[in-house]
């Protein structure tokens, strides 16, 4: 395929996912890092699929290398290398948590990944001790930290190659301190240590070896996964579990089990796919709020345009926050439960503006599945009871799903359980109030759910 067919592929790719992007909710940009091998051609690459995503109106941001500006000088001296991580992790902290939804890809020039490589390097050659390296390590590898990345790049070459793209402009031989033979082989090695130890801690560390490839070809590579990572971003990816799984609760419409969740081997489609499939359930991580005492709860409720015309939500308060595991959630070693912890975790980021720590929940989780219509019957409810200190949250319901906190409106608000209305509550939150906030006299209008 030549040059030409190859760009209007991707142009056509590109339009596919704006067009989709249209009737999508916005969630959050995604994170892609490169680095590698000095001269093996990153630097370009990553330019080339700059341009391209703001020409086919994609909103990008480019985290620029830091190592060039870095006041340190001397590039032995492991604060050299934290000086350029902590550069470059202010400046995507900023980006991904205050501009996640003005931004749809976030391109970093040397991140998280380098700053590991680089930091084996300083080990095996005797410029850090191991107990400092084990903290390093254990903070780069940090699950909040390294689940922002949805790609990493390794470009490599050879030192032959790189020091042959580094003279073929300069009118000199000499060598610099990291732009040496001797250096780059060593450096190559702990690439390939890196990427062996990590390639199952991050979500999808991607090799590419430019020694006799195009700088052309590379680009278009790149482009075109990147597009696709965008596509599921938008179209989404959920998790699913067949419904054989839930056989023993066919009968039943809610229970309570820990063991539970590692039952669930969750896999992952794309959503539309999982809607139409009556042999899927879904399983959604659910929180409900409480204060210490287990008398007062925070309400909502959601924005008709939010919601499907079929919505059980529809017009009623909920007792509850989260929604649908997306493929970013899972990581290769999170087993069932840590995947709905990261997602229900990620969920409140997006629905309530403040970040807990639900996986310190130690109560057995609700289930919920309700099976008088066709749309409940594909959403299985895992649902937490949180017990919160509101003094310590400052709650920014989410403009885009929650009607918001202001005149009489209930929603956002934080009420006395025993002064809930029942009538004014979906399913869901009906049967949360009765078998987790213990709300007095509901039981007789709860015999339609058992």
């Amino acid at each position: 395929m030549d040059t030409i067919e190859s760009i209007k592929e991707l142009e056509t790719i590109a339009k596919k996912i704006l067009d989709a992007k249209k009737i999508a909710r916005p969630r959050r940009p995604i994170v892609i890092e490169f680095c590698g091998t000095p001269k093996a051609g990153k630097t370009s690459c990553l330019s080339s699929l700059n341009l391209f995503l703001k020409r086919n109106g994609f909103k990008t941001k480019v985290l620029t290398e830091r190592a060039s500006v870095c006041p340190i000088r001397d590039k032995y001296n492991p604060s050299f290398n934290l000086w350029n991580l902590f550069s470059s992790s202010a400046e995507l902290l900023e980006n991904f948590v205050e501009k996640a939804r003005e931004i749809d890809v976030i391109l970093c020039d040397r991140s998280i990944f380098d700053c590991l490589c680089w930091f084996h390097w300083f080990k095996k050659y005797d410029h850090i001790n191991s107990d400092d390296f084990a903290v390093i390590e254990a903070f780069l590898t940090m699950g909040k930290y390294r689940t922002m990345f949805d790609l990493i790049y390794v470009f490599k070459t050879s030192p032959q190659v790189a020091l042959e793209r580094e003279y073929a402009n300069l009118l000199t031989r000499k060598t610099g301190s990291i732009m040496n033979n001797t250096v780059l082989t060593e450096y190559n090695l702990c690439l390939d240590t890196a990427r062996s130890k990590y390639e199952q801690t991050f979500r999808c560390i991607r090799e590419i070896n430019t020694d006799e490839k195009s700088q052309n070809l590379v680009s278009k590579d790149v482009t075109n996964e990147v597009l696709m990572n965008l596509y599921e971003l938008v179209v989404e990816k959920v998790a699913y579990v067949s419904r054989s799984v839930l056989k023993d609760y066919e009968n039943t419409n809610f229970w309570r089990s820990s063991s539970m969740l590692e039952k669930l081997e969750l896999q992952f489609n794309y959503r539309d796919k999982v809607e139409e499939n009556n042999e899927l359930v879904q399983p959604i991580p659910i929180l409900v709020l409480t204060d210490e005492s287990s008398k007062n709860v925070l309400v909502a409720r959601k924005k008709p345009s939010a919601l499907s015309k079929k919505s059980p939500e529809k017009d009623m308060l909920l007792l509850y926050f989260g929604g649908h595991v997306r493929v970013e959630d899972k990581l290769h070693e999170y087993k069932t439960s840590q995947t709905l912890y990261t997602a229900l975790s990620r969920e409140i980021q997006e629905e309530l503006g403040i970040t807990l720590n639900i996986s310190s929940i130690s109560a057995e989780p609700l289930f919920i599945w309700l099976k008088d219509n066709e749309r409940s019957e594909k959403h299985l409810a895992v649902c937490f009871l949180y017990k919160a200190d509101f003094s310590h949250h400052k709650i920014k319901l989410d403009e885009y799903e929650f009607v918001q906190k202001t005149g009489t409106s209930d929603s956002g608000k934080i009420f006395e359980i025993s002064s809930l209305e029942i009538d004014k509550f979906e399913r869901w939150s009906r049967i949360i109030m009765n078998e987790l906030l213990d709300y007095k006299g509901i039981s007789s209008q709860l015999d339609l759910f058992k």
